[in-house]
């Protein structure tokens, strides 16, 4: 015990948990979005990019979550996502075929 340290009931603690809604305790457990050092979009000049990467295979382009969004649905097909610095690149076309399964 310190001198002068009020004391804490367990009771206090876990009915201070309790007063984090879904969304409080949801956004404590999501990790920070990946960083990529070193990487300016193509399209919109953000540097690093933060959050999400996009690449295009055979080609010196990378483009932001906001400018990947702007693409057509076509031009989405052509691109791999990158989510975290050494992350292995993705087909986005995989990405989508997996969400409709």
């Amino acid at each position: 015990k310190h001198p002068g340290a009020t004391p804490v009931k367990y009771m206090d603690l876990a009915s201070r948990a309790q007063e984090n809604g879904p969304e409080e305790q949801a956004a404590a457990e999501e990790p920070p979005e990946a960083v990529h050092h070193g990487i300016a979009c193509d399209a919109t000049g953000q540097s690093p990019i933060v959050g999400n990467r996009y690449t295009l295979p055979g080609a010196n382009w990378d483009l932001c979550q906001s400018a990947f969004e702007a693409l057509s649905e076509g031009e989405k097909l052509m691109y791999e996502i990158i989510k975290h610095p050494g992350a292995t690149p993705v087909k986005y076309m995989d990405l989508a075929s997996r969400a409709q399964e």
